[in-house]
């Protein structure tokens, strides 16, 4: 998770205080939240190196819900309904 200045839309009692960590999240700073992306659009031995995920400049695997392709035929059915009324 980072901090950005989006959290000005989240009340202010929902709002973790610095010391606090949401489990499983570790808070990051902007130019540590935007790395990753960084490194994988202008790093020299990644050219040409399509498909895959990263995360905190590494390689990293999806679990398998992220591969489960009847669940995300589901979203992607849900998304429609939910988004119906705003497309043209």
């Amino acid at each position: 998770m980072i901090r950005t200045n989006l959290l000005r839309h989240v009340p202010q009692s929902d709002q973790p205080d610095d010391s606090e960590e949401p489990t499983g999240f570790r808070w990051k700073t902007i130019p540590q939240g935007t790395a990753t992306q960084c490194f994988v659009a202008t790093h020299p031995t990644l050219s040409g190196v399509t498909g895959y995920y990263f995360a905190d400049c590494n390689v990293a695997y999806p679990s398998e819900h992220m591969q489960d392709d009847a669940m995300a035929k589901k979203l992607w059915q849900v998304s429609l309904d939910l988004t119906a009324d705003y497309r043209a």
